[in-house]
């Protein structure tokens, strides 16, 4: 299970790598410019603040500490990679 920060991270993160190259590998886009995005979901997904909200409930405060940590990194472009992750890892979750 996903409640500890780490636990299980690089196995997701692969997964959610895999996920990512059969959705976006052709398309020209670079794994390195989204992985920060993809992390950052990983990390609010293990915090117990936000780890076991639906995304509809934390987007906003996604949002703000995202905009705190990566100002020069606009949330507009962010959010779908890191919604895209956050409902992967719940899926995840659910699975056992």
């Amino acid at each position: 299970m996903i409640n500890q920060p780490n636990q299980g991270a690089p196995d997701i993160m692969a997964e959610i790598r895999q996920v990512w190259q059969k959705q976006w590998g052709a398309s020209g886009r670079r794994w390195e410019d989204d992985e920060p995005r993809y992390q950052y979901a990983l990390e609010m997904k293990t915090d117990p603040r936000y780890g076991s909200q639906p995304w509809e409930k934390v987007e906003q405060d996604l949002q703000r500490e995202w905009e705190k940590r990566h100002a020069d990194k606009p949330w507009n472009k962010a959010a779908a990679a890191v919604r895209e992750a956050w409902e992967h890892i719940t899926q995840r979750q659910h699975r056992g």
